[in-house]
C-alpha cells in the first residue's frame, strides 16, 4: 500500500529521468546516440519525439546534399540537378525502409574489340594470341576490374555521406552480359561498362608486339523503387601509354604477357578518371 502511494512520484521520476536521457542523445546529433539511447532504454516512453528526432536528423542530411544555389562553386560546376535528387530520395527512403543503396555492375559486349584483331594479325609485329586484346577482357579479367570497380566508387561516395544516413554496398552478383538492368527494390546505382577500340593502332619493334587505344564507356543509371531514374554516360579516352612501352622495352616475354600489364594500366587509368567524373557528378 505504501509503495502504491508513491508510485506516481516514481512514475514521475522515471520519466524525467528517460526525459533527461534522451535530451543528452538527441543533443550529440547523431543516430547513433539516438539509437543506443532506445536500445538501453526500451520503455521510454518518448516514441514521437524519437521519430521526430529521427526524422530531423535524416532530413538535415538530405538537405546537406542539395545543390548550391548558384549551381556550383565558382570555378567549377555544381553537380547534376538528378544525381543529387537521387541521393536526397535516397535517404528519404532508407529512413522510411531501412537498407543502404546497392551498387552493381553490367558488362556490354564490345562491338570492335574482336573486330581489330584481323587488322592486327596482317602487322609483322603480330605475336599471335598474345596480341588479341579481346583476350584481356574477358571474364576472368573483368570480375576482379568489376569488384575494384564497385570498391572504390563505394568508398567514395561513402567519404561523402555518413553511412548512418547512407551506405553504399557494393553487389558482387553479376548481371548476364548485355542483359536489361532488373528491377529494383532499393536504390541502385548501376554501371554498365564496356570497352572498345579507339580506332589508334601501335605496333613496336621493343618491345615486339602491337598495341591499341581504348574508349572506357561507363553508363549510370541511378535507380529508385518504382521506376524513377537518371542517366549520366561517361566516356574515357585511354591511349597506350608509352612510358609502359618504354619501361618495357628489354623486358623478357613472361607470364602473364606483357599485353596484360598495358591493357590493365590502362584499365585502372580510366577507372581513376572515371572516379573524378563520379565524384563530380554528385557533390
Amino acid at each position: 500500500h505504501e509503495r502504491s502511494k508513491i508510485q506516481p512520484e516514481i512514475d514521475a521520476a522515471k520519466s524525467k529521468a528517460y526525459r533527461d536521457a534522451f535530451d543528452r542523445a538527441r543533443a550529440k546529433g547523431t543516430l547513433a546516440a539516438l539509437r543506443e539511447f532506445e536500445a538501453k532504454y526500451p520503455k521510454h516512453g518518448l516514441k514521437k519525439d524519437m521519430a521526430s528526432a529521427v526524422h530531423e536528423l535524416f532530413a538535415a542530411a538530405a538537405e546537406r546534399y542539395a545543390p548550391l544555389p548558384d549551381g556550383g562553386a565558382p570555378n567549377r560546376p555544381g553537380p547534376a540537378k538528378d544525381a543529387v535528387s537521387f541521393l536526397r530520395s535516397a535517404i528519404a527512403f532508407v529512413e522510411t525502409h531501412g537498407g543502404d543503396v546497392d551498387l552493381r555492375v553490367r558488362r556490354k559486349s564490345s562491338p570492335t574489340l574482336g573486330r581489330v584483331e584481323k587488322a592486327l594479325a596482317r602487322m609483322p609485329e603480330y605475336m599471335g594470341e598474345m596480341s588479341r586484346p579481346a583476350r584481356y577482357f574477358d571474364d576472368a579479367h573483368e570480375g576482379p576490374r568489376d569488384k575494384q570497380l564497385l570498391d572504390e566508387l563505394s568508398t567514395l561516395l561513402g567519404g561523402h555521406v555518413p553511412a548512418e544516413f547512407l551506405a553504399f554496398r557494393p553487389v558482387a552478383e553479376p548481371i548476364a552480359m548485355d542483359a536489361k538492368l532488373p528491377d529494383v527494390t532499393k536504390p541502385t546505382i548501376f554501371i554498365t561498362v564496356m570497352t572498345e577500340w579507339s580506332g589508334h593502332t601501335v605496333p613496336t619493334k621493343k618491345p615486339r608486339g602491337v598495341f591499341v587505344g581504348l574508349y572506357l564507356h561507363y553508363d549510370v543509371d541511378l535507380v529508385l523503387p518504382g521506376g524513377t531514374s537518371s542517366h549520366h554516360r561517361h566516356v574515357v579516352y585511354r591511349p597506350v601509354p608509352s612510358s609502359k612501352l618504354k619501361e618495357y622495352e628489354t623486358a623478357p616475354r613472361t607470364n602473364p604477357p606483357l599485353e596484360e600489364l598495358i591493357y590493365e594500366s590502362m584499365v585502372v587509368e580510366g577507372r581513376k578518371q572515371f572516379l573524378a567524373k563520379a565524384d563530380t557528378l554528385f557533390f
